[in-house]
């Protein structure tokens, strides 16, 4: 007969995968109710049971997307235990966010990627292009970083504006529209 801790164990490692998999059917996702679900079952095993599926193409990448503050928590979570193609598209994600609210994105993407605006912002486009181009993409991140107030939002949207400026030559000289 097992005893009681083992008893709890089991009840807790079975409770906590049976939640993972509870979003991955239901029609709710918001960013709460993900973090609730990363807090219980892992990080990991979110990415696990979600990715490529419903929550992770209806709820996650575009909640990140949307560059609401509980959407970058929880990409900052997921990113942690994220590899490959799931880290591919949070930074995918996360990177379309910028353009949405930069001075609330960069220092997540700075903070996760242990970089700087200046390195953040200048980008090459590697996994892909902006839909809707480079030119549009780079003056929504202007406009953004124009309500810079505080002295730390202003150093972000000076160093990112540098980064900006290097990304358009980039973007010219290698022929991305």
């Amino acid at each position: 007969m097992p005893n009681l801790r083992t008893l709890i164990i089991v009840l807790a490692v079975n409770s906590a995968s049976v939640h993972a998999g509870e979003l991955a059917t239901s029609k709710v996702g918001t960013a709460e109710e993900v973090m609730s679900l990363i807090d219980s079952a892992g990080a990991r095993e979110v990415i696990r049971k979600n990715y490529d599926r419903r929550l992770w193409l209806t709820a996650i990448i575009p909640g990140i997307e949307s560059a609401k503050p509980g959407w970058l928590e929880v990409a900052v979570k997921l990113r942690s235990a994220s590899d490959a193609a799931a880290a591919e598209d949070l930074g995918s994600a996360l990177f379309r966010a910028i353009a949405v609210d930069p001075l609330r994105v960069i220092p997540v993407i700075d903070r996760i990627y242990e970089s700087q605006p200046l390195a953040t912002c200048n980008m090459t486009f590697e996994a892909e292009a902006p839909k809707e181009g480079v030119s549009k993409y780079i003056a929504k991140i202007r406009r953004g970083l124009q309500s810079a107030k505080s002295p730390e939002e202003r150093r972000i949207a000076a160093e990112c504006a540098k980064g900006l400026d290097a990304t358009v030559k980039y973007a010219k000289i290698h022929g991305i529209k």
